[in-house]
């Protein structure tokens, strides 16, 4: 994809999801699609993970 392809993509892709639903409701689509659409990634979602657990360092979870 040239610059001038990704510009225009990203012009699309703005005026598509601009006052688009609820930002919880539509995160994951977005992402997915900004991916594919503007960054031209095939398959974003075998890349992509959403809201997994976050990890601490055992360090930082033990009472001092």
């Amino acid at each position: 994809m040239t610059d001038v392809e990704r510009r225009t993509a990203a012009a699309r892709f703005a005026a598509d999801w601009k006052g688009r639903g609820d930002e919880r409701q539509e995160t994951q689509a977005f992402w997915l699609a900004l991916l594919q659409k503007v960054y031209g990634v095939d398959e974003p979602e075998k890349y992509v993970s959403f809201e997994l657990p976050v990890k601490l360092y055992q360090a930082l979870t033990e009472k001092q």
